[in-house]
């Protein structure tokens, strides 16, 4: 009877192991798979930080556009203060013109054409000067848009290489 009894509980052992060996093999499988999603996770949450706490040239990007869009709207009022003496100079030069055809008749008004025409040269000069100094800030202008174009390439590539995966 002790046989039996021996051969019976080592059958039960067996089956008991025959029910739990798949369920630990399930159990291992889960559990390393729970692992490598944990790990993955983790790299997504270290790459996220380095992208939030890294980045900080979006800022500096924002700022450089609120200013381009300044001086956008100074090159607005320089071009339109050029504009302005190019229709005054072609005004007085239309005068100037008129002058000249008047003073090609036969007559005796010439000392007040010949004043006329010093009148319009004289404004014409003025205008000339007002436009260059228009021409001069305009250049001051581009000048600063070059600079703010050069600081946004900049921290675009500065943000280009803070974010894994990304070619300019």
């Amino acid at each position: 009877m002790k046989t039996w009894l021996a051969g019976s509980g080592t059958v039960a052992i067996l089956a008991v192991l025959g029910v739990m060996l798949p369920t630990t093999v399930q159990l291992t499988r889960l559990n390393l798979g729970l692992n490598s999603s944990l790990r993955s996770t983790q790299q997504l949450v270290i790459a996220e930080q380095e992208i939030v706490t890294k980045n900080k040239s979006l800022p500096l990007l924002v700022q450089t556009a609120e200013k381009m869009t300044q001086r956008i709207e100074a090159t607005v009022t320089e071009t339109g203060a050029i504009h302005d003496n190019i229709v005054r100079i072609n005004q007085l030069n239309s005068d100037v013109l008129a002058i000249n055809q008047a003073m090609m008749s036969p007559t005796g008004e010439s000392a007040a054409t010949l004043a006329k025409v010093n009148a319009n040269l004289l404004a014409i000069t003025e205008a000339a000067q007002q436009m260059q100094q228009s021409v001069a800030s305009l250049d001051q202008v581009l000048g600063q848009d070059a600079s703010n174009l050069s600081q946004i390439e900049t921290a675009t590539q500065t943000m280009n290489q803070k974010v894994p995966e990304v070619s300019p």
